[in-house]
């Protein structure tokens, strides 16, 4: 079994962040939940024995979960912060060797500061949305009805409840209840400051910095995705774990959600590639 967990709170600047931990060896698997979501969202990987010969890692981002909340919004909750946030904890951990596993908005994070991983092996990445090579998030972004709230501050409740369907695919109350609560826990000025700076286009190209880093990247994706075009990655040159992109069947945009077996299964196999 794992080992004992941990929680604890570090300090990126500003930022009191929350932190999440199984260490047992030098290998880690560090977690980045979505946008407007928690660390919660991995339970059902920390709590997978598969996983008992790994350090597990996650947190909750800056102005998510039990993180703090920016006092300046405007400044703290752009891209280019948000993944210079996620860079310093990544190395206040002080971390042997790791692999990151990122989802939705996670994956430009991770790959807008790929090129400085130090000890990085590889990077899991579900439901990505990378940006570069010409492609632009209109490039990325499927006709997705209710996708607005993922930016919008305050969306009413019929689009919200809508949006937190499209996220997984088979019927779950539970889950629905869960990615609400972590939503409404978000710091709402975070989606509407992401929002302004992705529509700036502060982004650098992220398709660079992942090959700069020069290990594996696997590329996962839902079945049944209802907001990101997974075509993309296919016109663009671009780094592919076992030269493929994962679909999994009977699954959304947050496809661990909805097929934990497959997904866990999926992951360690990429975790003995990576690491050995």
């Amino acid at each position: 079994m794992l080992s004992e967990k941990m929680e604890e709170f570090i300090l990126i600047t500003e930022a009191k962040i929350a932190v999440r931990k199984y260490e047992s060896v030098d290998n880690a698997i560090v977690f980045l939940h979505n946008s407007s979501g928690s660390m919660d969202i991995w339970d059902q990987q920390f709590n997978d024995p598969q996983f008992k010969d790994y350090s597990m890692i996650c947190f909750d981002l800056p102005g998510h979960g039990k993180s703090s909340h920016s006092k300046q919004p405007e400044k703290d909750y752009t891209l280019p912060a948000m993944a210079d946030n996620v860079l310093q904890i990544l190395n206040s951990l002080s971390l042997h060797r790791y692999i990151i596993v990122a989802v939705s908005l996670s994956t430009n994070f991770v790959a807008e500061i790929a090129d400085k991983l130090v000890n990085c092996e590889g990077i899991f990445m579900i439901g990505a949305s990378v940006i570069g090579q010409g492609i632009s998030p209109a490039d990325i972004l499927l006709p997705f009805e209710f996708g607005a709230a993922l930016f919008e501050e305050n969306p009413d409740n019929y689009m919200l409840d809508n949006y937190m369907r499209g996220l997984y695919y088979k019927s779950n109350s539970v889950l629905q209840e869960k990615l609400m609560r972590n939503y409404l826990a978000a710091d709402a000025r975070f989606r509407q400051n992401i929002g302004a700076s992705i529509a700036k286009g502060e982004w650098k190209d992220e398709t660079v910095n992942l090959a700069l880093l020069r290990k594996n990247i696997a590329w996962i994706y839902g079945e049944k995705e209802q907001i990101i075009n997974a075509g993309y990655l296919n016109k663009i040159n671009i780094s592919k774990w076992r030269n493929n992109i994962f679909s999994i069947p009977d699954a959304g945009h947050l496809a661990h959600l909805d097929q934990p077996e497959i997904f866990n299964r999926l992951l360690l196999e990429f975790a003995i590639d990576a690491f050995n």
